[in-house]
């Protein structure tokens, strides 16, 4: 019953709630059939539905307890009051305390799971489920990677938001039970989510393909990894992932590649494309339109993206080099994503990633640039809010929507959605990302890592700010 209250709530509270468009695209009936079913039919073909609802990387649709949502405005509740012992969880942790700085969840010795009779239906899971063995889990905020380093070598954190390589490096040197995903270089696992450079494609100058190539012309990104990332990622010229599913797709369309150089340095073009867009530079070196306005881009970065916040200064070196007017701004996470979502932040620094279905799958990256999600300058704009619309965009992700990636129609609709993102530009590609987010193997063994070449143990990603980092918990054990 709460799932079908949970696709009823976003329904009927679409556009305001996250993943509500979609139950209002996708669903067109929801019926509970018993007390363990759920019936769900679509209003089209939509074989990756499921997977909305499972915390594969970020997030998913969160399933809400009925009984207390069904009387509150699911825009405004908090859900938080730990008298009442809100939030709700099915897992075998209870929120105990949060403040900006802290959070604490304590071990429930009475949870359901560790008392569940046999399952039902064949299932082979263990059951009753064994506790997992910390008794307390505490996430604290620390706000730079030298202070992180700092506690990662006295033994007084256990696991680490991500550092640059010199500083874990100089920690792995310091305490030789703090380790990486690899033994050696580069150390860092591969994150799905690349970094790119984004814009509002309704704010002029970003509304023309020859600016956004010009832009694209005039970074050199072998330079963002070389400093920013240390040497441990790659340059990109796709804002998708290249897992080896992923790829696969862009080899079936290497050619486009060539026609669309979209990762080359090239200022000669660049200069080129301004002035074919109608610019002209000025006395001082940079572009300005017939009515002596220039090309502003002030790049907001989301403060504590790390990576994201040592690419600004290249990136707006790069572009004055080039002759935009450029600089960058680190703005706090609140604000930069209203910022970016009502269309106030003309030019800024992103990601798209979020769930499974991205690293194995073209249509959950590209389905987010769909105009379903433009919206007008100062209206709330979702997906990958850049405001990009092109109709027959659209026409090719809905049909690769109804497919599965295995379908063989869906390389030849890939290089026809991906010859339009080349043409286009509505999104920047700078580098694929690798993040170096280390363990302390002092009180705890069996993270997740890949320091056994012959037998690695990556049952998951040594990501903790990701919905499924329960999966660590679950499966670390003390050392003593």
């Amino acid at each position: 019953k709460d799932i079908a209250f949970t696709i009823e709530m976003l329904k009927k509270n679409a556009p305001d709630l996250q993943w509500s468009g979609d139950m209002v695209k996708w669903v067109k009936d929801v019926k509970v059939t018993n007390d363990r079913d759920v019936h769900v039919t679509f209003t089209s073909a939509h074989p990756r539905f499921m997977s909305q609802f499972f915390a594969t990387l970020y997030w998913s649709v969160y399933i809400v307890p009925e009984h207390i949502w069904k009387d509150q405005d699911p825009k405004t509740f908090k859900n938080f009051d730990l008298a009442k012992g809100w939030p709700v969880y099915t897992g075998p942790y209870t929120l105990t305390s949060s403040t900006e700085l802290e959070t604490v969840w304590d071990r429930n010795d009475n949870w359901w799971g560790a008392k569940a009779k046999p399952a039902i239906g064949g299932n082979d899971r263990k059951t009753p489920l064994e506790l997992p063995k910390p008794e307390r889990v505490i996430f604290v905020g620390v706000e730079n990677a030298e202070k992180r380093a700092a506690k990662m070598v006295a033994n007084e954190q256990d696991t680490s938001w991500h550092m640059p390589r010199s500083v874990f490096e100089k920690v792995a040197k310091d305490n030789p039970n703090v380790k990486a995903w690899f033994p050696n270089l580069p150390y860092a696992y591969f994150d799905p989510a690349p970094r790119h450079l984004a814009f509002n494609l309704k704010a002029k100058p970003f509304d023309n393909a020859d600016v956004r190539w010009a832009i694209s012309y005039a970074i050199d990104r072998q330079k963002i990894v070389d400093f920013a990332y240390e040497g441990i990622t790659t340059v990109s010229d796709v804002f998708f992932p290249l897992t080896p599913a992923m790829a696969s797709f862009r080899g079936s369309a290497k050619d486009l590649f060539e026609k669309y150089p979209a990762s080359k340095l090239d200022l000669a073009e660049s200069a080129k494309r301004m002035e074919a867009a109608g610019y002209k530079k000025g006395g001082d070196g940079k572009w300005a339109d017939a009515g002596g306005k220039k090309v502003v881009m002030q790049i907001g970065i989301r403060g504590g993206e790390e990576d994201q916040i040592r690419i600004g200064p290249i990136l707006s070196d790069q572009l004055n080099a080039a002759g935009f007017d450029a600089s960058f701004k680190i703005i706090e996470a609140g604000a930069f994503f209203d910022g970016i979502a009502r269309g106030e932040i003309l030019t800024n620094l992103q990601l798209v990633g979020g769930t499974t279905v991205n690293v194995s799958d073209p249509w959950g990256t590209f389905e987010l640039l769909h105009s379903r999600y433009s919206k007008p300058i100062g209206e709330v704009a979702t997906g990958q809010r850049s405001r990009f619309e092109n109709k027959e965009f659209d026409a090719v992700i809905d049909e690769m929507g109804g497919l599965t990636p295995a379908d063989p129609k869906m390389k030849a609709l890939f290089r026809t959605a991906m010859e339009i993102v080349l043409r286009e530009m509505p999104i920047v590609p700078l580098v694929q990302t690798a993040l170096l987010t280390p363990n302390n193997y002092t009180f705890w063994k069996n993270w997740p890592d890949f320091q056994n070449q012959a037998k690695p143990n990556n049952y998951f990603s040594p990501s903790q700010w990701w919905g499924p980092f329960l999966h660590s918990i679950l499966n670390i054990q003390p050392t003593k």
